[in-house]
Formats: structure tokens, sequence, C-alpha cells
């Protein structure tokens, strides 16, 4: 007589890791861990070593990056462009009076946050990377089939 075999699922799964992304590979390839130490001020006047993760790619020994962490970042600096953009606009055309100073003063602040929008360059190039990269990983696994049957 066989016994079936029945799964437990833990009430605490665990937690599922993130896998760095290396740019210079444009793959999730093997990684190796290095720790950055940060001297740090405290508040009573001292300081204190801050260590940090840093994951490097094992075939380019390049430093590997979290996509998460670049969605992120260009997440919060587009929404920082975006409030600085509406701010000026508030203030220049609802609050002050229309002048050939005050479109200058708010084509200024426009140009400004735009440029904070764009600011951090390598993450949006990792994420355009990555999404050029699954596009063509969806076409090869497509032709793979295509081939096989």
């Amino acid at each position: 007589m066989e016994e079936e075999a029945e799964e437990i699922e833990s009430l605490d799964p665990p937690e599922k890791k993130e896998e760095p992304w290396c740019p210079a590979c444009r793959a999730f390839t093997d990684y190796r861990r290095k720790w950055n130490t940060v001297t740090r001020a405290n508040l009573d006047g001292g300081v204190y070593s801050e260590n940090s993760e840093l994951p490097h790619c094992i075939e380019c020994n390049q430093p590997m990056l979290f996509l998460r962490q670049c969605q992120n970042l260009c997440r919060f600096f587009s929404f920082l462009g975006i409030l600085l953009s509406s701010i000026a606009f508030s203030v220049f055309f609802l609050l002050l009076p229309l002048s050939l100073a005050n479109l200058l003063g708010f084509s200024t602040f426009v140009l400004l946050g735009v440029l904070v929008s764009r600011i951090h360059h390598k993450s949006r190039k990792c994420l355009a990377d990555w999404k050029l990269w699954k596009k063509e990983q969806g076409i090869k696994e497509l032709t793979d089939m295509g081939l096989k049957n």
C-alpha cells in the first residue's frame, strides 16, 4: 500500500531576492559580493562604519545593478521633475502677472525640471538595455519553439 506525500506549505515562505543585472554582459550572470565600508558620523559626535554589499559580475568583473532600484530612482527623479515644473507653472502663471521676466523664469524652471528628471542616466540606460534584452530573449524563445516543431 502506497502512501501519498503531502506538500506542506510553510506560513512564512522565504523571501525571493532580486537577482542583479550586469549591464556590461547584458544578462543575469553569476556574481560575487564585494563589501564596501563607508565611515558615517554619529549624532553623539563619534563615527561608525557602515557596510554595504555590491555585487560584481564574475565574467567581466564589473559592478552589477538591481533593476528594482533603477526603476525606483527613475520614478523618483521623474516625479521630482514633474513636481518642479508644476510648481513653476502655478507660481509663474497663476500667482504672478504675465511678463517677459516671468516667462524667462518659468522656462528656466521647466528646463531645470527636465534636467532633474533625466539626472540618473545610468539607471535609465540599464533599464533600456534590460528591456531590449528581454525582447530579444522572447524572440529567441519563439524562434527556438518554431524550429522544434
